[in-house]
């Protein structure tokens, strides 16, 4: 576990965050992000947290928003992204590192 991805899911894992982190080239897909107690901040610190690593390594974060680990509704979780900075109207978003 030597790469930041892996050592990020694995500080968050041991806070109670359900985390699925997948490296490309030039991309960091986000595929879960379940936080253990909504509203209180955690995954939005989370989300910055993954930024910073993109940052710091020059790459993009993708995220197909989805209800299936119990978001309210789709658009509430979409809004929770775009507030992070994620960009994009179809399925995916992406969040680019240069901003």
């Amino acid at each position: 576990m030597n790469d930041p991805v892996s050592r990020l899911e694995s500080r968050w894992r041991h806070r109670g965050v359900d985390l699925v982190l997948v490296q490309w080239k030039q991309t960091i897909g986000l595929y879960k992000l379940v936080v253990p107690v909504k509203g209180q901040g955690m995954g939005s610190q989370v989300l910055q947290d993954i930024q910073a690593v993109a940052v710091r390594h020059h790459k993009n974060i993708t995220v197909t928003p989805s209800i299936v680990y119990g978001g309210e509704s789709l658009g509430r979780v979409k809004k929770f992204y775009r507030r992070s900075g994620f960009r994009g109207a179809s399925k995916e978003m992406v969040w680019e590192a240069s901003r």
